[in-house]
């Protein structure tokens, strides 16, 4: 049986089959081009650490206690 397996899987790799198939379901792996997000802006602000803020209850210095240790 794994014979018959390898054989139609090198035919399929032969024949192009394989590459098509790859190209048609596969993620392609391009890079996001950063011109595609104008409006969003990467520096940080205070907003962006509001949500560490929250999970340390509000109080920075139990962040930096955990970080120190």
């Amino acid at each position: 049986m794994a014979l018959r397996e390898n054989k139609a899987l090198m035919n399929v790799t032969e024949s192009g089959k394989l590459k098509e198939l790859e190209d048609t379901f596969l993620i392609s792996e391009k890079c996001v081009d950063n011109e595609s997000f104008p409006n969003e802006d990467e520096s940080l602000s205070p907003r962006s650490f509001s949500v560490l803020f929250e999970l340390t209850g509000g109080h920075p210095q139990s962040l930096l206690s955990c970080t120190s240790s």
